[in-house]
């Protein structure tokens, strides 16, 4: 028979579950893109992670988005305005996906990267997304992560989680910005590949510390449950 803290277990596990997910997904994505360009003669590299839209990768790029979009939008957040910035990320990552950049010139010169079935581009709205996904996600990561924090009994433990939470979410705005301008400028020398790379990682080692945080609360609620024992005895 199931006893109410298998079940909290359960719940734990399944944000666990979704939270590694992510962190995966967004591990292995730039990663899987650069091997495929290797190994793959009829995939160039790219100087953007948006512009592999347009090559032989286009399903890991838009699965991998759609995924993300998904548990992001599923993903119940601990009070409203966390679930609500949760949920337009989510819809932010289905428009990243949905809107592709513009194709780059050498994949429209070469018929061999060129994947002329979908030549709708939308660079623009593409951009928007995606820094509006981002700064949903650091909206979460500055504003929201207090609430889960209080929950650490230990005040240096707490103060060091929001330290990095605030680091995090700087980040996770000031990288996909400077992709998005260095594309409009096209800068070019993979700076943009780079910046992208970085920002996708971040989300990444958001989600990571989330993990971590949820043992810091269990040892913070074992030791509230040792106390109370201590009391009764």
């Amino acid at each position: 028979m199931n006893t109410e803290t298998d079940i909290n277990k359960h719940i734990t596990q399944t944000y666990i579950n979704l939270r590694l997910g992510m962190a995966t997904i967004a591990l292995l994505l730039p990663i899987l893109l650069i091997i495929g360009s290797r190994l793959s003669s009829k995939v160039a590299f790219q100087e953007s992670i948006s512009a592999f839209y347009h090559t032989g990768m286009r399903n890991l790029f838009v699965g991998s988005l759609c995924a993300v979009g998904a548990f992001l939008y599923l993903y119940k957040g601990f009070n409203e305005r966390e679930n609500i910035a949760l949920n337009f990320a989510g819809i932010f990552a289905l428009g990243v996906a949905f809107f592709p950049t513009s194709i780059p010139e050498e994949i429209m010169e070469s018929s061999v990267n060129y994947l002329p079935d979908n030549p709708f581009t939308a660079p623009y709205l593409h951009g928007i997304c995606a820094v509006l996904f981002f700064i949903a996600i650091a909206y979460v990561c500055i504003f929201s992560g207090k609430y889960t924090v209080e929950l650490i009994e230990d005040e240096k433990v707490r103060k060091r989680y929001l330290a990095i939470y605030r680091v995090i979410g700087l980040l996770m705005v000031a990288f996909p910005i400077l992709a998005v301008l260095l594309t409009f400028n096209s800068a070019g020398d993979y700076f943009v590949f780079i910046f992208e790379f970085a920002a996708i990682w971040v989300f990444a080692l958001f989600w990571i510390t989330k993990v971590k945080e949820l043992d810091h609360q269990a040892i913070s609620m074992e030791q509230r449950v040792m106390e109370g024992v201590k009391v009764i005895r």
